[in-house]
């Protein structure tokens, strides 16, 4: 379960948005048979590309919270059990410091 929120983490927003940059391009300057700057880009392309784009990551960032929202009461019950853990461990310590103490 993990494993997909921890992966997201991972994604390579830059170049997915310059993909998206360079996709709306009209007019790329060429020199000895390379491609090189954009001079002109389609505005109205780029802009609904660009807000449609950002409204998919921060939904998958707003599910990814609500998500972790929800599963976050299982690390209550993780630290409940070190803490009974913890004192059952000190009380035997206390026990052995007594009897080896007298």
């Amino acid at each position: 379960m993990e494993y997909p929120f921890s992966i997201s983490g991972l994604v390579p927003y830059l170049i997915i948005f310059g993909s998206l940059v360079d996709s709306t391009c009209l007019v790329w300057e060429k020199s000895c048979g390379e491609y090189g700057n954009c001079w002109f880009y389609d505005t109205d392309k780029f802009s609904i590309l660009l807000h449609v784009l950002s409204a998919v990551f921060s939904s998958f960032s707003a599910l990814s919270l609500v998500a972790t929202y929800f599963l976050s009461d299982r690390i209550g019950e993780l630290y409940e059990d070190d803490k009974y853990n913890n004192e059952a461990t000190n009380k035997k310590e206390l026990e052995l410091l007594r009897e080896n103490h007298n």
